[in-house]
Formats: C-alpha cells, structure tokens, sequence
C-alpha cells in the first residue's frame, strides 16, 4: 500500500483572500481523515468569510453615513464569525498529532494575522467616519456663529 505524500497549501494572505480548493488541503500521514476534514471545512468557511469581509471593507470605506454604520455593523458581526472558526480550528489542531498539530498550528498563526489585518481595516474606516462626523458637527456650529456675527 502507498503512503500519499505531504500535502499542505497556505492560501495567500493578499485581499481578495481565496480558498484553494486544488488538493485536500489537511492531508497529512497519521492523521485521522475525519480531524482532518474537520479542521479542513473550518479553514475553508474561514477563507470564504475573510474574503467576503476584505470586500465588504473595501466597500464601507466608499459609503457614508447610515450606509456605512449598518456595513459596518455587518462586518463587526463577520468578524465574531471569523474569532469564532479560528477558535475552532485552534482547538482542532492542537487535538491532533504533533507531526500535524505543527503545521496547522503554523497556517492558524498565517489566519490570525489576516483576522487582526481585518480588524485594523474596520478601525480605519470607522475612525474615518468618527472623524468625518466630528468635522461636519464643527463646521457647522463655526457656521452657526459665523451667522450670529452677520
């Protein structure tokens, strides 16, 4: 009987972020294929939710207003999502084999950098939208006294 050979693939972490979905990603000697196919159906929801995330950022930065509170709202609520399949696939690496646990452990530390990535994007657009706020409301009390004076 053949052994098949060492297969891991580690998405780029470049937006828009995409799922590989050449060779079973997971697949390593001594693993059992139901933890593997676990932990592969975690990274694979968590691929697709970043990559829709990294869209729906793009897109809040060109809204204003109530648009981009409620996009903005909606990405939040994708990141919890996103916390939680890390979570998960956290728990299910360090569950198996050291020869494995390793590497997946490795592609986890890749997902976080995106998810904290991801964070800072939605602190960007929001202090944006907090500081555009702040600027409409003094401009328009300056403009208030500004009518007081004519």
């Amino acid at each position: 009987m053949e052994v098949p050979s060492l297969v891991l693939t580690v998405p780029t972490l470049n937006p828009p972020f995409r799922y590989n979905s050449g060779p079973r990603l997971g697949v390593i000697v001594g693993i059992g294929a139901a933890m593997s196919q676990v932990f592969e159906g975690y990274e694979r929801q968590y691929c697709e939710l970043s990559a829709n995330l990294s869209r729906k950022c793009t897109s809040a930065g060109l809204l204003d207003g109530e648009q981009k509170k409620q996009k903005i709202t909606e990405i939040k609520t994708g990141l919890d999502d996103a916390e939680a399949l890390i979570r998960k696939m956290d728990l299910q690496a360090r569950s198996l084999p050291s020869n494995a646990k390793a590497m997946l452990l490795a592609k986890l530390r890749e997902y976080k950098t995106d998810l904290n990535n991801l964070k800072s994007e939605v602190k960007r657009i929001t202090s944006a939208n907090t500081n555009q706020s702040a600027r409409d409301e003094l401009l328009g009390s300056g403009m208030a006294d500004a009518m007081m004076y004519v």
